[in-house]
């Protein structure tokens, strides 16, 4: 009779084989959730900014066609936003119904 002794088990190099694509596994779809989510706190802010600068468009549409209507010039009662001419900032509540200027661009 015949004894064969055989160990049985996993090697070192089939061992880390394993656990490379285990991690590999992983770490794709955790990779690709994290890019998800900065997508979509990227988009969230691209809407939020487009929406503030259509309100504060509409706001000063709205003063353009007021001060016509009343036969005013159109830029009337947004002196904080044209004192110092081209290259203005304004901020503009449209909620409070204030405009406030700000520093002036540097226009180079």
């Amino acid at each position: 009779m015949k004894i064969i002794n055989k160990k049985t088990g996993f090697t070192l190099l089939e061992t880390l084989v394993a656990i490379a694509v285990f991690m590999t596994a992983i770490l794709g779809p955790t990779a690709l959730a994290v890019y998800s989510m900065r997508s979509l706190s990227h988009g969230r802010d691209q809407v939020t900014a487009y929406y503030l600068a259509e309100d504060a468009l509409e706001y000063i549409k709205n003063t353009r066609d007021t001060n016509k209507l009343a036969g005013l010039e159109w830029v009337e009662n947004m002196s904080e936003c044209t004192k110092s001419g081209l290259g203005t900032k304004c901020y503009i509540d449209t909620v409070n119904d204030t405009r406030t200027e700000c520093d002036p661009i540097i226009v180079a």
